[in-house]
């Protein structure tokens, strides 16, 4: 998998995978810290802005959808860590 921060874009060998930039954002901060378990919040506080009124449903969304483009065995690396957040356990990635 490779990362394209400039474009936007994740790349498995083929196909690439068109990402808004919010499930880029996600995606990168969580590929960039591998097993590192984040709290929702502190996803809403580095991708959306401390000021974001929204709820923290809001990660769990577009998780869900990022796991939807992934595909097989992609999706399964975004990990949910019961009652607190979210991580990233994979093969090394290139970023």
């Amino acid at each position: 998998m490779v990362l394209m921060k400039k474009f936007s874009v994740i790349a498995f060998l083929v196909p690439i995978i068109n990402l808004t930039p919010k499930e880029f954002d996600l995606l990168y901060i969580l590929v960039s810290n591998q097993n590192k378990v984040f709290e929702r919040e502190k996803l809403l506080e580095l991708i959306w802005d401390f000021n974001y009124y929204g709820g923290s449903r809001t990660v769990d969304i577009h998780i869900q959808r990022l796991r939807k483009k992934l595909k097989e065995p992609y999706c399964d690396f975004l990990r949910t860590v019961y009652k607190v957040g979210y991580k990233f356990v994979g093969e090394d990635i290139e970023i």
